[in-house]
């Protein structure tokens, strides 16, 4: 039976939400920075009939916010506010559309490599990223999106996706606004305008935070609308009916 009781790994499932991220304020810690306060525990409240009380969790975070406030000298202070605030409380998904329970199947790719399912929500489970199994959704207007399972470059290997643009016109993303879901990366232009203004002898650094969209916590007010649902049925057992998960 799949079993959610370990601890300590990474997680490699991703999400289709669109996150900000500045990849130099991160600091390689692989535990949560900081537990939710009752203010916010209070905007986290079990609205279904039939489970109980979620209860309150560390962020899923390795940010360590103290350190991260000191890195935000030179930042507007809009800014500063918004970041520190997001990786103390979680951050808001912008969403404007209803608060509805829906829910949609999983897609044909995640039931034909279960196993592969099974392992990333262990992962993500014991890396915090999702809260249950559930035996009854945890919230009344609780949103379910489709997982779904997509082949990596490397022979062999799986990348499970969490697909919040599916259905079409009715998804998650849909109701999030353009200029709060795209990602625009540096170019060449970028680096050739630093050069110049740093002048012949500047150094030049790539980095790259793995799993980069998972560090980012999600506000609890906007958990309903990260609702999945999975009952495996691979050679380690199956579990007696479906569960449902949430990623917070």
């Amino acid at each position: 039976m799949l079993d959610f009781s370990q601890g300590g790994a990474t997680a490699e499932g991703v999400t289709s939400n669109t996150r900000a991220l500045n990849a130099a304020l991160i600091t390689p810690f692989p535990t949560a920075s900081k537990t939710r306060n009752e203010r916010d525990n209070a905007l986290f409240p079990n609205q279904g009939s039939h489970a109980t009380t979620l209860p309150p969790t560390p962020l899923p975070t390795p940010v360590k916010v103290n350190r991260l406030a000191i890195y935000l000298t030179g930042y507007e202070n809009k800014l500063q506010k918004h970041l520190i605030d997001g990786f103390t409380f979680g951050f808001r998904l912008h969403y404007q559309g209803p608060y509805k329970a829906s829910c949609t199947k999983n897609l044909i790719s995640a039931m034909q490599h279960p196993e592969v399912v099974d392992s990333k929500l262990i992962k993500e489970r014991q890396s915090g990223c999702i809260l249950g199994p559930f035996n009854y959704p945890p919230f009344s207007n609780l949103r379910v999106s489709p997982l779904g399972v997509i082949p990596k470059k490397a022979p062999g290997e799986f990348r499970m996706i969490h697909h919040l643009s599916f259905p079409y016109g009715d998804s998650v993303n849909t109701s999030i606004p353009p200029e709060f879901s795209t990602v625009k990366y540096a170019t060449v232009d970028d680096a050739i305008n630093f050069i110049k203004v740093l002048g012949r002898g500047c150094v030049l650094v790539k980095t790259d935070v793995k799993n980069a969209f998972r560090i980012i916590p999600v506000h609890p007010s906007d958990h309903p609308l990260l609702g999945l649902q999975w009952n495996p049925k691979t050679l380690a057992g199956s579990w007696p009916q479906c569960h449902f998960i949430v990623y917070v």
